[in-house]
């Protein structure tokens, strides 16, 4: 790799009237800032260029955030705003990405995991979005430590009228 000179400074009022970290190349063509925003009262990792941001361990880049703002784990090449990959074996389940609903209470029954899809709706004055879908995982009855008793359901909920409704449960 290109080892090249860089400027750290210690940055006060900066952009995000904070204080932090400024990171810079040697020719001032490329900066990093790491800084607390007292606007908002935020912690910042701030770009300025048109290049990837990575987060790596172990030598190696975990997460990708592209220039153009996708963000990519296990691709350094994200072609979609979320692009998750990971290598698999061919004739074989790969769990991929897990959703865990982490309630836990003495009756268990009707509990539900969900992912719900929400779409913005045209309005000349105040746009805004509404519900749109949601597939839906959830117990039969009363989940225990006993096997016999997790059996489970998935649901597809669509809308219409407004209303998001079930439609298919499997």
């Amino acid at each position: 790799s290109n080892k090249v000179p860089l400027k750290l400074k210690h940055t006060e009022a900066s952009q995000s009237g904070g204080s932090g970290l400024s990171i810079t190349n040697h020719s001032d063509t490329a900066k990093l800032d790491i800084v607390h925003s007292n606007v908002g009262d935020t912690n910042n990792i701030w770009g300025y260029t048109n290049i990837p941001l990575q987060i790596a361990t172990n030598n190696t880049a975990r997460m990708v955030i592209t220039g153009g703002g996708n963000v990519g784990i296990g691709t350094n090449a994200a072609s979609s705003l979320l692009d998750l990959e990971q290598s698999g074996t061919a004739a074989n389940n790969l769990d991929i990405l897990e959703l865990t609903n982490k309630g836990n209470a003495s009756s268990m029954t009707n509990t539900r995991t969900s992912i719900l899809f929400n779409q913005w709706y045209y309005n000349a004055s105040s746009p805004a979005l509404a519900d749109a879908a949601r597939i839906t995982v959830g117990t039969e009855g009363n989940w225990t430590s006993t096997t016999s008793t997790q059996d489970s359901y998935m649901a597809f909920h669509t809308g219409e009228n407004g209303t998001i409704a079930e439609k298919l449960r499997v």
